[in-house]
């Protein structure tokens, strides 16, 4: 049997950039602050207090980009070592979510193993809702690679 690999965390790359980008938006506001630029000042505020939100939006920064991307690596280095366990057959008692139902998790089964996904959770492994364009459905004939709870690699058969 042939797959068609749908999703793979390797290749997909550090998908969450946009994480830590969103956050040095505010790193960019502060340092604007801090630095006087005009239509940045709103008010008398402390050149103290100023210097403290620009230190905590970078640190909230390097956080963002240091746990996104600690996590994306991780993945890539499961699949690379071989910490992974692979399952395949039929995809059975799958739950679909409304288009917003960010609130639940979408869940299947392969094989007796259950794969539990939250569309609306920044991770490196597979978390398209199905409401959002996913590709699962019941009866979906699939092979799964994941280590733990952690979908690394998704294929679907030919």
């Amino acid at each position: 049997m042939t797959y068609r690999t749908v999703f793979d965390a390797a290749q997909n790359g550090f998908a969450a950039w946009w994480v830590p980008a969103f956050s040095f938006i505010f790193v960019l506001l502060s340092a604007g602050i801090v630095m006087g630029l005009p239509g940045l000042r709103w008010g008398q505020r402390s050149p103290v207090s100023d210097r403290f939100a620009l230190g905590f939006t970078v640190l909230l920064t390097l956080l963002a980009f240091g746990v996104t991307f600690a996590d994306y690596r991780g993945a890539v280095s499961k699949l690379r070592h071989g910490k992974y366990e692979i399952v395949n057959g039929p995809v059975t008692h799958f739950t679909k979510l409304p288009k917003w139902g960010w609130q639940k998790a979408e869940t299947f089964v392969v094989d007796g193993h259950r794969f539990t996904y939250y569309g609306y959770i920044v991770s490196a492994g597979f978390h398209q809702m199905a409401s959002q364009g996913g590709p699962i459905h019941d009866g979906l004939y699939v092979r799964v690679t994941y280590s733990g709870s952690e979908i690394l690699r998704l294929e679907i058969a030919q």
